[in-house]
């Protein structure tokens, strides 16, 4: 049997399929600062948000905080929510969120959650704000009645560098005095913050108390360097700003 065969010749010649790039540009809303990675809310997290966001806007004065919603989720998503409402610039939401963590029996002082609320109400500049920062240190202090550990400092420092752009010099004055009782020793950076900051705010007679206490604290070190280091330190705290921007 013959086999029929039948050549053929397909030409894609017209037929190119040539990818084409398209370039995507995505940018925030407004003026929102972009998610961090580690900050992915939990869509629980989100409803809650957004039933939080309800009761804002109700002009029901008999609605009250939507307990039963946030008693569901763990703490990690309340916290995340608390950044996350930091982030899109509603302190006051994110303040009433973390007035519930804080019913929680097994919360412990988070300082870097008192830092970034007091860093969010001090971008906003008002009176009203200011008294939100002076509670929040007034409840921090009241916390840590027995004082800050070792291992707080750097946070310590993140709560001072934010009092300091929100304006509450007294409240760095308290901060700094419950530091000193503890006996919780600042660092160079540290020191450099403070007297940086104070002045900054105009508490120049503290601000010569922090330099005196850096003076004592160069000396006592071993190996700390001679005079000539320590005035070219004390010299260069007026000129680093950068050392008061973003948290």
């Amino acid at each position: 049997m013959a086999s029929l065969s039948c050549p053929v010749s397909v030409s894609l010649h017209h037929h190119h399929l040539t990818p084409r790039r398209i370039k995507i540009i995505c940018g925030t809303r407004g003026n929102r600062p972009p998610l961090q990675c580690g900050r992915a809310l939990s869509s629980e997290s989100i409803l809650a948000i957004q039933s939080l966001k309800r009761l804002s806007l109700s002009t029901n004065p008999d609605r009250s905080f939507p307990t039963s919603t946030f008693s569901r989720l763990l703490k990690t998503d309340l916290v995340a929510i608390i950044s996350e409402l930091n982030r899109q610039k509603q302190p006051q939401l994110a303040l009433m969120v973390f007035s519930f963590l804080r019913t929680d029996p097994s919360y412990k002082t988070d300082l870097s959650l008192y830092a970034s609320l007091i860093s969010s109400f001090g971008e906003l500049q008002s009176e009203d704000a200011g008294m939100k920062v002076d509670g929040l240190v007034w409840d921090l202090l009241k916390e840590k009645s027995d004082g800050f550990k070792e291992e707080e400092r750097m946070k310590v420092t993140r709560v001072l560098r934010a009092l300091v752009k929100a304006g509450r010099g007294e409240a760095v004055k308290r901060v700094y005095q419950v530091m000193k009782r503890c006996g919780l020793e600042a660092d160079e950076y540290l020191y450099r913050v403070l007297v940086r900051g104070l002045k900054r705010l105009g508490e120049e007679e503290v601000a010569k108390e922090v330099e005196n206490d850096f003076k004592e604290w160069w000396y006592q070190g071993s190996g700390r360097g001679k005079l000539e280091r320590e005035l070219k330190v004390l010299d260069e705290m007026p000129q680093r700003d950068g050392e008061l921007q973003e948290i």
